[in-house]
């Protein structure tokens, strides 16, 4: 068991407040769980002091906060790996339509120079690399099945970002009549005179 400093449990408030609000709702079931903690609940929400839990408890919320956060680095991370694997994906996209019809003297013995017109001039003819007839045909059909596979790797990439945003949204606080908590103490006119 680890000793909290008071240093410790603001660092923990930080990364508390940073959560969203499922999150603070688990912590809440952690506190729940044990009965001798005072808590207070009202229309704003629930209160409790971090500075009077017991040392159990604070190990438990601790736990559960830096599983949260490894959890979300995680979820980034591969969000990181899939958007690579979609940027990857479009360099390799072939784009068939753009091949023109092939000149005969770019023809040889049933092989096909792969040219693409630059600048819309069909006079001018960039030539890319040798490619069998065979194989321009299975690159093609791949081409397809992969377009074909769009729609359902877009279904699985939705749930994701569905479970992404639900789990990492930030609390919002409404601090516009809070000014306590902004510093901004204002005296007002009308209670001097």
């Amino acid at each position: 068991m680890m000793k909290f400093t008071n240093k410790y449990k603001k660092q923990l408030y930080e990364k508390i407040s940073n959560m969203s609000s499922t999150e603070h709702e688990e912590i809440f079931n952690i506190i729940l769980r044990h009965e001798t903690v005072n808590y207070t609940s009202n229309k704003n929400g629930v209160f409790f002091n971090l500075t009077i839990l017991p040392e159990t408890i604070l190990e438990e919320i601790d736990n559960f906060v830096n599983f949260c956060f490894s959890n979300k680095q995680d979820l980034d991370d591969y969000d990181k790996r899939l958007n690579e694997c979609k940027v990857n994906t479009n360099i390799v996209n072939i784009n068939l339509g753009n091949i023109v019809d092939v000149p005969q003297k770019y023809c040889n013995n049933n092989k096909i120079v792969s040219v693409l017109p630059i600048n819309n001039d069909k006079s001018l003819y960039n030539i890319d690399a040798i490619v069998d007839a065979k194989h321009a045909q299975k690159i093609g059909t791949f081409v397809e099945k992969m377009y074909a596979d769009k729609a359902t790797k877009k279904k699985m990439n939705v749930k994701f970002h569905n479970a992404k945003k639900k789990y990492s949204k930030k609390v919002v606080v409404d601090l516009k009549f809070e000014h306590d908590i902004l510093g901004d103490l204002q005296l007002e006119e009308y209670l001097l005179k």
